[in-house]
């Protein structure tokens, strides 16, 4: 039986919002925000989104772009940004979703392991971006405008608890999905999985293995697009074929 019944008034407090260092925390350890147990752990083993060579760039691109803004010592994500994640949300959930980072790094650890092959994987990365990308182009309808930011009394006033909701996913799922994940998967698997090139003492280097079909296709369509010139042997060497997409792929 109750005895001297009262009522406490209390409020409910938000999260506090982030700073340059605790977002930086909130993308190393990424794998708080992933449900799926075994994602969780290999994110975590992969130390989350990004590496700390790139983790304050990535921040510092988002502003450039108006995703992300200054207010005082916090960043915030801007009606843009908040858009453009709603939008991404909605047409590609992989690209806001960090255990799609950990289901790469799943696939990379075969390939380090000998598991499979390094082409296939290659091949089914580019694939994915594919995919995304014909569903992106299929939203021709939405547009979100990166030309300015919002002002902080603008920003203030879309809700600061669906602000703070998605100030994390904005800036590390979305950075790590349409740029930072594609980049960093690029490089980790060039690492990883590209054979190495031993010269003999005294020989000539050991030819490289030839590029996938897709590397191959997809060279062709940049060199097409950007109307510039293929180099010589990228049809026939890994290496020489990879360079040319990291330098123009992302420009």
């Amino acid at each position: 039986m109750l005895t001297d019944p009262r009522v406490d008034a209390k409020k409910t407090q938000p999260p506090p919002r982030y700073n340059e260092g605790t977002l930086v925390d909130a993308m190393q350890n990424a794998w708080r925000f992933v449900t799926d147990d075994a994602l969780r752990e290999r994110l975590k083993e992969a130390k989350g989104i990004g590496t700390p060579a790139t983790r304050a760039e990535i921040i510092k691109g988002l502003k450039r772009q108006h995703l992300l803004a200054a207010d005082g010592k916090l960043v915030v994500p801007t009606p843009a940004g908040l858009q453009l994640f709603e939008l991404l949300k909605g047409a590609a959930p992989a690209l806001v979703d960090p255990g799609t980072t950990a289901v790469w790094e799943m696939r990379l650890d075969e390939v380090v392991t000998g598991r499979v092959h390094f082409k296939g994987v290659i091949d089914e990365i580019a694939a994915e971006a594919g995919r995304l990308i014909e569903i992106l182009r299929q939203h021709t309808g939405a547009s979100v405008d990166l030309s300015r930011p919002a002002p902080i009394a603008a920003r203030r006033g879309r809700g600061r608890a669906r602000s703070k909701r998605n100030a994390d996913k904005a800036a590390t799922d979305t950075s790590g999905s349409t740029r930072s994940k594609a980049n960093s998967l690029r490089s980790r698997k060039a690492k990883a999985a590209t054979p190495a090139r031993r010269t003999p003492a005294g020989g000539p280097a050991a030819p490289s293995s030839p590029p996938t079909a897709r590397m191959v296709a997809f060279a062709e369509k940049l060199a097409k697009e950007k109307s510039i010139g293929l180099p010589a042997g990228y049809a026939r060497d890994f290496e020489i074929c990879r360079r040319f997409l990291d330098d123009h792929a992302q420009r």
